[in-house]
């Protein structure tokens, strides 16, 4: 039996099925000669024995299809529902692989209105996502009309996709599709299992480079003395080391309060002070942007600069500032930050694995990217193991 899914749940960060608080609202399903949705976490009721339903549908079906159905099957995992004997079939990725990969995310409307000339019930996310209403507290008539009209459609792209995978031109990408599909259950069994994230010393570290940040601005700060530079701005860095003006509010007395409750005290109001610096280095040619007069300070650009004396020492003390800032906002504060967000309290992070973004069709991994971790921050994933 060939069994389509939904789920539908609560929608803090988007329903993130590892964030504790939220919750499986309900479940929607066709058999082929049926459909329906069920009441989870809908009301009051107990849920128990629809669970028991659901893990019988699943258990008599031979493939699960679904339309970014990692996010169903989490959802399912999380309430106890296994899936180990059964294939999938994401229509998702079906429709992102189909369209060369030029599609990043295909959404279940804009993939519908392309191939079925159809579109989801939009009441429910118009009349109460968008208005902060959370999926509990939507009609169930309404709700379980806009969940079983989604696994309808999903259902139908399946089969309209199975006719235009079974022509001959298309025999490749058929086997394309049908091994992301099974790559798809390995990166479903890792985001759920996640990593183990050492959030003591990273706080530890964290404190650490705040230290030689400092020192860093500190030492930046005084080659300038008396100019308030904002090292973190390439406009101001672009003054700094190509030459230009430095623009910086400050407040100038023009006399004193002479009645009222503030009578005696300094009046002040605000001009903008003005800093020519001179040019220390020579751009490269081509790196002048739009804005007048502002040459690029990327990182790469930096590297490339013949600077010398201040140059080179302005220049190198940016380059080990931007490495520490991107350490401490990415790793050692970023990451315990999007932890707390997302409710992370047992010692694991729970990265995404994305099939359906690049052009290239290549993995990429989000919130937090786990792919490209800098080699500082290894000793941060530690095994379970021990």
């Amino acid at each position: 039996m060939i069994l389509t899914l939904d789920t539908e749940t609560t929608i803090y960060e988007k329903g993130n099925p590892f964030v504790p608080k939220n919750s499986l609202c309900c479940i929607s399903y066709h058999t082929g000669n049926m459909v329906d949705c069920v009441p989870i976490q809908y009301g009051e009721e107990p849920y128990g024995h629809r669970l028991g339903l659901v893990q019988e549908l699943v258990d008599n079906s031979s493939l699960l299809v679904g339309f970014n159905i990692k996010f169903d099957l989490h959802w399912l995992r999380r309430y106890g529902i296994s899936f180990d004997k059964c294939n999938i079939f994401d229509c998702q990725l079906c429709a992102f692989v189909l369209a060369a990969q030029r599609t990043p995310y295909p959404s279940l409307n804009d993939v519908a209105l392309r191939y079925l000339d159809r579109s989801k019930l939009d009441v429910v996310d118009t009349e109460y996502w968008s208005l902060g209403i959370d999926t509990p507290n939507i009609p169930w008539e309404i709700l379980s009309e806009y969940a079983k009209q989604d696994v309808i459609l999903t259902r139908d792209l399946y089969y309209h996709f199975q006719d235009i995978l079974l022509q001959p031109c298309n025999k490749k990408l058929k086997t394309l599709i049908s091994l992301q599909n099974q790559d798809l259950l390995t990166l479903e069994e890792m985001e759920w299992n996640g990593m183990k994230f050492d959030f003591e010393k990273a706080k530890q570290k964290e404190q650490e480079i705040s230290k030689k940040l400092e020192e860093i601005y500190r030492q930046l700060n005084g080659i300038f003395p008396g100019t308030n530079i904002n090292w973190n701005s390439g406009d101001h860095l672009s003054c700094v080391l190509y030459g230009g003006i430095i623009y910086e509010p400050i407040r100038e007395p023009i006399g004193f309060f002479k009645t009222g409750t503030r009578a005696g005290e300094v009046k002040y109001h605000w001009v903008q002070k003005e800093t020519q610096m001179a040019r220390l280095v020579e751009p490269l040619p081509r790196s002048k942007l739009a804005k007048e007069g502002f040459w690029s300070t990327a990182e790469d650009v930096l590297k490339q600069l013949r600077a010398k004396g201040t140059a080179k020492q302005v220049i190198s003390l940016v380059l080990e500032a931007t490495k520490l800032e991107k350490l401490n906002g990415t790793y050692y504060a970023g990451i315990p930050k999007l932890a707390k967000r997302m409710g992370w309290e047992d010692g694991f992070i729970h990265g995404q694995f994305n099939q359906t973004t690049a052009v290239t069709s290549r993995l990429s991994s989000s919130k937090p990217n786990l792919q490209n971790v800098a080699g500082d921050v290894d000793e941060l994933l530690t095994t379970r193991f021990i």
